[in-house]
């Protein structure tokens, strides 16, 4: 839904009311989704991560509201694989504290391609506090193909950017964090 509507808002096909009603209506879907979850079978094609990843990733939109929408379901996503996941608005400041042990995480989420400038600007913004190397930006894209499984390095787009479907961002996203992160202490 967030990739249809950032392409009709890149075509000035939406006004600023339509685009605050697609963010909150995705705020209202994935808040009934979270209270119906235990009625609901585990979400097709999104593996469960095991616990061990001792990471909180913080999702971001990048550039606008749907990008803070598609943060939002990057989260959802990636907390209904089991990782530990909270979602901030691109206008907002990131918190500093995380969870006791966890190393944070920044996924700075977008519904379509960004340019490399507006990577470039978001990854310092998000990061002015420190922790770029563990940042990743992280497009919304059903039209690519999967990334290879054994290897983050063989994703789509720059080696900063994940793209793919949820499954495949989450999947990415929990091989970046047993990568960057050490495993929490016993």
């Amino acid at each position: 839904m967030v990739v249809l509507a950032e392409a009709d808002r890149a075509q000035d096909r939406l006004s600023a009311v339509q685009i605050q009603a697609i963010v909150e209506g995705t705020d209202e879907v994935l808040d009934f989704i979270a209270d119906a979850d235990d009625d609901l079978p585990a979400p097709i094609g999104v593996a469960v991560v095991p616990r061990e990843v001792n990471a909180c990733f913080r999702c971001v939109g990048g550039r606008g509201q749907i990008d803070d929408a598609a943060a939002a379901i990057v989260a959802f996503a990636l907390r209904q694989a089991g990782l530990e996941a909270s979602t901030s608005r691109h206008n907002d400041k990131l918190p500093g504290d995380s969870k006791e042990g966890s190393i944070p995480i920044h996924l700075i989420c977008y519904a379509s391609h960004p340019s490399e400038a507006i990577r470039r600007y978001t990854l310092r913004k998000v990061t002015a506090g420190g922790g770029a190397g563990r940042a990743r930006h992280v497009v919304i894209d059903y039209d690519v193909a999967p990334a290879p499984a054994p290897s983050i390095a063989g994703a789509a787009g720059p080696r900063d950017c994940f793209v793919g479907d949820l499954a495949a961002l989450c999947r990415l996203a929990a091989q970046h964090a047993v990568a960057v992160a050490p495993p929490p202490i016993a």
